[in-house]
């Protein structure tokens, strides 16, 4: 079967997107309507290709729920709805992709509503009146700051407090505070991987004239919910007799004041440090780094069978980035029009595939879509 008509047949004909993941019903007539167009139909509404009725309950298409998970044709992220414009073919690195995906739903850290991640920023500031940005400074390879918390209304109730949050060469790190009856919990998240995450190292320290308190984890990422950072107890622990005796008294108010280190795990310069001096001598007795470079080769759809595809070349190839190389550009026909093959080298400290796709797909009077077709390590 060409590939477009298979496309055309695995894609629900609501949404326009192969239903990934997700269960495909059909109606009594056998039209097919995917499991998140089916549950945004009011009770009782009829199927909206030809107004036939449904099974009670939905009658599964499992044949066609495999093919969806065999076909080896280019594919759109699951998060395609919320706003992703990643598709590539199925296998690990969409898998990966996902997991890690900027439009992925997360908890509110402060108060757990579901959102996507891209909006967990804006939703702290806005939502969360007394959330404050923590301003970070530089000292070598670490990023030193510190926050405090008003906690004298706290001392005989479960409390929340709105987040601290600091942001640093694209990372955004989150501390929140939550007390539980005499227990009090203090975490931090990244809104980076898991991958990320476990290469990262966040010292806590909170002290008094006579006392300190040091506790260094790994950052959590934001998926976890409330209820699984205190079953699984990855966050500094405190009873309310050691916060009192750490808290300092300003005026009326007892403050709780932390301060934060974060450095790279294995003491790499993550964060790009600037003190030349002090790391000279380490710097001479390493051998250089290797360079990880990635070759993509990108499916690129045009509009329509009358885009001009030498101008569609053009337009790809007039994005510049650092670390961005563009090889060889073929057209291949594809049932009654074409395509192009573009491939690429990037260097991928610096160039994000998903960056680069949605800055090709920009160009909307000539490009349909944007698809890895193949990646392999240089």
């Amino acid at each position: 079967m060409e590939e477009e008509s298979l496309r055309e047949s695995l894609e629900c004909p609501i949404c326009r997107v192969i239903p990934r993941k997700l269960k495909i019903f059909s109606c009594k007539n056998g039209h097919h309507i995917c499991e998140h167009c089916l549950g945004k139909l009011a009770n009782g509404q009829r199927c909206p290709q030809g107004d036939c009725s449904y099974y009670t309950p939905g009658c599964r298409l499992l044949v066609l729920e495999g093919m969806v998970v065999r076909c080896t044709m280019a594919v759109s992220c699951i998060r395609v709805r919320e706003g992703c414009t990643v598709s590539m073919v199925q296998g690990r690195t969409l898998d990966e992709h996902e997991t890690s995906c900027r439009y992925r739903k997360v908890p509110c850290i402060c108060c757990q509503v579901s959102l996507p991640l891209d909006s967990l920023l804006e939703h702290v500031k806005n939502t969360h009146d007394d959330s404050e940005e923590v301003e970070l400074h530089q000292h070598g390879h670490r990023l030193v700051g510190s926050s405090w918390w008003v906690v004298n209304d706290s001392w005989n109730e479960s409390w929340q407090w709105d987040a601290s949050w600091f942001s640093h060469h694209g990372l955004t790190f989150y501390s929140v505070l939550r007390k539980e009856n005499e227990i009090w919990y203090l975490r931090i998240y990244t809104e980076g991987s898991q991958e990320e995450a476990d290469k990262l190292k966040v010292t806590i320290k909170i002290k008094n004239r006579s006392e300190i308190i040091k506790y260094t984890c790994n950052p959590l990422t934001v998926d976890h919910t409330n209820e699984k950072v205190m079953k699984e107890g990855n966050c500094l622990v405190l009873n309310t007799g050691q916060v009192r005796r750490l808290a300092v008294r300003d005026g009326d108010d007892d403050i709780l004041k932390i301060l934060y280190h974060i450095e790279h795990d294995d003491d790499l310069d993550l964060f790009g440090s600037d003190d030349e001096e002090e790391h000279s001598e380490e710097k001479k007795s390493k051998k250089p780094a290797l360079i990880s470079k990635t070759s993509v080769l990108f499916e690129v759809k045009p509009w329509n069978d009358e885009t001009d595809m030498e101008k569609m070349l053009e337009k790809c190839k007039s994005i510049e980035m650092d670390g961005l190389l563009w090889g060889a550009g073929e057209l291949v026909p594809i049932g009654y029009g074409m395509k192009l093959q573009l491939i690429c080298v990037i260097e991928d400290a610096k160039v994000s595939i998903e960056e680069l796709q949605e800055k090709m797909t920009e160009f909307k009077d000539f490009i349909q879509s944007v698809a890895v077709q193949t990646m392999n390590n240089i």
